[in-house]
């Protein structure tokens, strides 16, 4: 299942994704996760144990972009990936909370 990240949540706020960024995961059936962090290519891997969820540091291309905001953006994206603790999944919408329960990523599933 290829999935869009519509927001992602930091300590003080929700944020939406960068109008004109895509941020993608994809999640395999061999324990790896990839897809576009908005400019940059990455690539991690994961364990899932019922809802139980554990995401290793990703790799990723290293190119720059100049967008404003978009290398903060791609930044909290991947260190939000590694705080993933838990996951649901509720018809076409895919969340990613802490351990403590506090989502921090939301995705929807793409057509």
């Amino acid at each position: 299942t290829n999935w869009t990240l519509e927001s992602f949540h930091t300590a003080d706020a929700v944020s939406s994704v960068i109008a004109g960024t895509t941020i993608t995961a994809v999640f395999h059936e061999d324990g790896r996760v990839a897809g576009s962090a908005g400019c940059n290519r990455y690539f991690a891997y994961y364990t899932v144990t019922g809802t139980s969820v554990s995401i290793g540091a990703a790799g990723s291309t290293k190119m720059h972009c100049t967008r404003p905001g978009m290398m903060v953006q791609e930044s909290a994206y991947l260190a939000s990936l590694i705080r993933a603790a838990t996951f649901t999944i509720s018809g076409n919408r895919l969340v990613l909370a802490d351990e403590n329960g506090t989502t921090i990523l939301s995705f929807i599933k793409e057509s």
